[in-house]
């Protein structure tokens, strides 16, 4: 196994045991909708709430604590206007944990 593959494998064991199922949901809702998408933090908000039926509190939690371990990025008070993406980091997780949830491995994929 290649070191880039370790680190990409130890990432995402990881981010499976320390995020919430609300955050995992939420950053798998990210993936599978950022392709070409230009949405900022506070359309997510709205958006993710309306759709996994949780308060639009517990979604900024969520995704305030994705920002913080890197695995998002996107605007503030202070710089409005940019939009939510995932990472690299935060794709690997992301592609990591679907693939888990799907019963799928690395070279289904190849």
């Amino acid at each position: 196994m290649r070191p880039s593959a370790t680190l990409e494998e130890s990432l995402v064991r990881l981010a499976g045991k320390n995020l919430t199922s609300v955050q995992s949901k939420i950053l798998d809702y990210i993936y599978k909708r950022e392709a070409g998408d230009e949405h900022t933090y506070s359309w997510y908000v709205k958006s993710i709430a309306a759709e996994m039926r949780v308060p639009e509190s517990t979604t900024k939690w969520c995704l305030n604590n994705l920002r913080g371990m890197l695995l998002i990025e996107a605007g503030s008070s202070m710089e409005k206007g940019i939009p939510l993406r995932l990472t690299y980091p935060g794709l690997i997780v992301a592609k990591g944990l679907s693939m888990a949830q799907y019963g799928k491995t690395k070279e289904d994929y190849r």
